[in-house]
């Protein structure tokens, strides 16, 4: 692992985080993985817990963290899968509709490590264009509470066009 590249936490990462389904001392590693920091830094904040290093390199063989352009590329390419078609959806298939995905994606690269929980709100949401303005609503304003003004205007505005280019 290069000390230098910086990290974030693939899907697959975030699933199992999510589910508990991994030992803690890992579970403690991929807290630290914030999509931000270099291995350098999270191994600088992390000083002091057993085998963080090998931890990292455990995370990284099990496809749970990756560098991060990875696993943003990883997240848009997944956001233009094709999918099929409900009555009454903006889309369906694997039960992620693409709306929902660029929503996502989006969230991703505007808010970095900081968009769980708005990737919580925004998953949880129906597939219809109603629920998901007023999601997106929500959202924007629990960015401008807790993480900032500026970055919830921009998610507003983008998912917004998202949210018109595909009703």
């Amino acid at each position: 692992m290069n000390q230098d590249t910086v990290y974030g936490k693939t899907e697959q990462g975030r699933e199992r985080f999510e589910a508990r389904s991994i030992p803690t001392t890992l579970r403690h590693a991929l807290i630290l993985v914030d999509g931000r920091s270099t291995l350098k830094e999270l191994l600088k904040t992390g000083e002091g817990m057993e085998h963080l290093e090998d931890s990292f390199e455990m995370l990284e063989h099990m496809g749970m963290i990756a560098p991060a352009d990875q696993v943003i590329a990883a997240a848009v390419v997944a956001s233009m899968q094709p999918q099929l078609v409900k009555p009454g959806t903006l889309a369906t298939g694997t039960g992620r509709a693409p709306v929902k995905r660029m929503l996502v994606s989006l969230a991703m690269r505007i808010l970095g490590d900081n968009a769980e929980k708005i990737i919580r709100k925004i998953e949880e949401t129906a597939d219809t264009s109603i629920a998901l303005m007023h999601t997106i609503d929500s959202c924007g304003k629990v960015i401008k509470l807790t993480i900032d003004e500026k970055k919830a205007e921009e998610f507003i505005v983008a998912a917004k066009e998202i949210l018109a280019r595909k009703v």
